[in-house]
């Protein structure tokens, strides 16, 4: 069973986040560090993929800078997202050539440790064959997207655990025009700990990726991708 660590940035820039990722992404492609699972929310931002086309972004300029949103280019695959307080943003930085199967699975993988922690409270949310990612009644509850370089995986999936809904609707979920995202908590009617559902998040990916995990501490992450 190979070794992963787990480090929860907690809220966290996101600018920040994408450098942190990029640093441990070529660690990991030099097999210097184990894989990593970052855990992080963010502030309100609206990240652009390579393919995003900007009629997704519904919101016009001068409503987003109210709202106090931000947006952002990436070099992930996929077209708009949105990240706000109250999501889980979980980011795999795995080095897939010891890995079984190809990026199909990989995609899948993402789906399923988010699926589980999900269906403990929403029981008929699920994947969706029309765009990944896991939705109840064709609304978006939690969305992929991924970057492979060097054979590593960086960014990776978002839950809406207990978002604002209203903010979401600041774009159309990853390019799907007419469709909506909701959260756990508003499918549910119920209260979500975070702490919890970050427990459960990472059992599953331990579990599906066959991981022997260890939580590392925020400063030691930093200290070892700066020393």
């Amino acid at each position: 069973m190979q070794h992963c660590w787990i480090c929860d940035l907690g809220m966290a820039d996101y600018a920040e986040t994408v450098k942190i990722q990029q640093k441990l992404s070529l660690l990991r492609s030099r097999d210097v560090i184990d894989d990593i699972l970052l855990l992080c929310e963010h502030d309100k931002v609206i990240t652009c993929g390579t393919s995003t086309d900007p009629t997704n972004i519904l919101w016009d300029e001068k409503r987003l800078a109210d709202a106090g949103v931000s947006v952002v280019n990436v070099k992930r695959g996929g077209d708009v997202t949105m990240h706000v307080p109250g999501q889980l943003v979980c980011y795999p930085i795995l080095n897939i050539r010891y890995y079984r199967g190809v990026l199909e699975d990989y995609i899948g993988y993402l789906e399923q440790m988010a699926l589980r922690p999900i269906k403990e409270f929403v029981p008929d949310a699920d994947v969706w064959d029309r765009h990944p990612g896991i939705w109840i009644n064709e609304k978006q509850l939690a969305a992929v997207g991924l970057h492979i370089s060097r054979s590593v995986t960086s960014h990776g999936i978002m839950i809406n655990v207990s978002s604002d809904t209203s903010l979401l609707e600041a774009i159309n979920p990853c390019g799907m025009k007419g469709l909506h995202s909701t959260s756990v908590e508003a499918e549910s009617g119920k209260k979500v700990d975070m702490r919890l559902f970050k427990e459960s998040v990472v059992n599953c990916f331990a579990d599906i990726l066959e991981k022997d995990v260890e939580e590392i501490s925020v400063k030691q992450l930093l200290e070892d991708i700066d020393g």
